[in-house]
């Protein structure tokens, strides 16, 4: 099932796509790809694998509307590894 990315004014709201996949044993797992573009270029891209397909789809829709809330994918400075030490 492929689904395709909507677009909300200049920003791409993420769509995820859920593959199923046959592991070893014979078992099915299901594998959702979530990637997010902006301006043409891949802005976040993310994976997870799950046992079941409700599974995968509720994690897919929860994720979904994270990514969507205003400052999510705004990069945030990480400490340097001495303040971290000093706290």
């Amino acid at each position: 099932m492929i689904q395709q990315c909507r677009t909300l004014g200049e920003d791409v709201v993420p769509r995820a796509t859920i593959v199923e996949r046959k592991r070893k044993d014979g078992t099915s797992a299901f594998l959702v790809q979530i990637t997010l573009k902006r301006g043409g270029r891949i802005a976040h891209r993310e994976a997870k694998t799950f046992k079941s397909r409700r599974e995968a789809q509720s994690w897919a829709t929860w994720r979904e509307a994270e990514l969507e809330a205003p400052g999510a994918l705004d990069k945030k400075e990480d400490p340097l590894l001495a303040d971290v030490i000093l706290q």
